[in-house]
């Protein structure tokens, strides 16, 4: 919720300041997400060197210092300050995920880790949505009952206070703190060193899942992110934007049904699925905001809205879902059961968190592309056109690399004569048994 606020917050600060131009507003946007990658990489492997109950504290007590600067930002200062807060500050905020699913990762036996992290991440990433709705309730309830010191912004559909927003978030955190501290737990964990983390980071396999990830999640959180503002401009209105939250909370709560969904039909159909939602629906929202669609323009709007997070939200948890599935079939060929759960447990709490950080340089590209696309070509619906293109070419890697019964797929297994794909996890459960 702290990460994402400024999503919530672009369409009232586009009122209360005129001199903050589309471009402007777009990188307001985008900011938070590009220094949240940069520091998800450290948060990757901070886990296995601290302790999760330890670093979960010590990450969530500096969000109060983005959230103090921002309280002061808000009240008319100069663009500057914006740009600092959006880009350093709230990005602190956006690099707590690495952390938290690299010790969900750890947590949990291989038959439980996939489940576990779809459940802790659909959590986490419903705060995206709670946060879009929450949010402009707070700043309108606060100007309405005539809360003080907080600055007032009278506009044509109502008064609101932006100095609200951060004053309600650091109370959250406070709360979180405090829940950290009296419940959580820091588990014994085989160490790693630094450098043997980021050799795990880097190999081929977790740069190809780094590239799925970033087309499921980063589309999540980029299209999250530049949504509230993109609605506004074209619909011409405040009030749709309080259908945005929706699309991230659609998201989230498909995050575990995307695990479920790969539990039956096995991760690569499932990622294979999603990618083809995302496409319908970035097909279709072109078709609609290019006004080939002219009846019930925003019904339809929202129909391909909610596909395109439907397929986000199942690409996240089935993207996710092959991590466990690549590493442990790679550690089971070599040794015994019990030896290759332990040594994919580390690999995949690595990559799961690190392919987390480059997924985030994706959403920050995502909305800098709506704002590049209405500059040279005058609207930014063309930038669906490109996304549907970039999802179409994921999925055809994702049958090359994983669906096809290939020596080079990590997935396939020649067991009594036969080449089989191990992604469901029957098939993988079976393997452990005879190991």
């Amino acid at each position: 919720m702290v990460w994402i606020h400024w999503s919530a917050l672009t369409v009232y600060i586009a009122i209360d300041r005129p001199d903050f131009s589309p471009s402007i507003l777009y990188l307001l946007t985008s900011l938070p997400l590009l220094s949240a990658a940069f520091l998800r990489v450290p948060y990757s492997f901070m886990v296995n060197l601290v302790g999760g109950r330890r670093l979960n504290l010590l990450i969530t007590a500096v969000l109060f210092v983005p959230l103090l600067i921002n309280y002061y930002c808000l009240e008319a200062k100069p663009h500057w300050l914006f740009y600092f807060v959006a880009a350093f500050c709230t990005g602190l905020a956006g690099a707590n995920f690495a952390s938290n699913t690299s010790y969900i990762s750890y947590f949990f036996p291989y038959r439980f880790k996939s489940i576990a992290l779809g459940i802790n991440s659909a959590i986490g990433n419903l705060g995206v949505g709670i946060g879009q709705w929450f949010l402009p309730v707070v700043i309108i309830f606060a100007a309405d009952h005539a809360l003080t010191p907080l600055r007032k912004v009278q506009s044509s559909e109502g008064m609101f206070s932006l100095s609200a927003a951060p004053i309600s978030l650091a109370i959250l955190c406070l709360l979180a703190l405090l829940i950290i501290w009296f419940f959580m737990d820091d588990i014994k964990l085989e160490r790693m060193s630094w450098s043997s983390q980021v050799k795990v980071a880097t190999e081929k396999e977790s740069w190809y899942l780094s590239a799925l990830y970033t087309a499921t999640f980063g589309a999540y959180i980029g299209f999250a992110s530049a949504f509230p503002y993109l609605m506004s401009r074209f619909f011409d209105s405040q009030g749709v934007v309080k259908y945005a939250f929706w699309g991230a909370v659609i998201s989230a709560l498909m995050r575990p049904l995307g695990h479920l969904l790969a539990k039956f039909i096995g991760a690569v159909s499932a990622t294979i699925f999603s990618f083809s939602l995302l496409i319908v629906g970035c097909v279709g929202l072109f078709l609609i905001l290019d006004n080939l669609v002219a009846e019930n323009k925003l019904q339809l709007f929202l129909l391909f809205y909610v596909i395109l997070f439907i397929g986000t939200g199942l690409g996240n948890g089935s993207t996710t879902a092959l991590v466990p599935e690549i590493y442990f079939l790679r550690h089971l060929k070599v040794s015994s059961s019990r030896a290759a759960q332990v040594k994919a447990s580390q690999e995949t709490a690595i990559v799961v968190a690190f392919s987390s950080a480059i997924a985030t340089f994706g959403s920050f590209l995502l909305p800098l592309s709506f704002n590049l696309f209405r500059l040279l070509l005058g609207t930014e619906i063309y930038a669906f056109i490109f996304f549907a293109l970039c999802f179409f070419c994921c999925l055809l890697f994702t049958v090359i690399r994983y669906f096809l019964k290939t020596d080079s797929n990590p997935l396939c297994l020649v067991v009594d004569g036969k080449r089989l794909i191990f992604d469901r996890p029957n098939r993988m459960n079976q393997l452990m048994d005879r190991s």
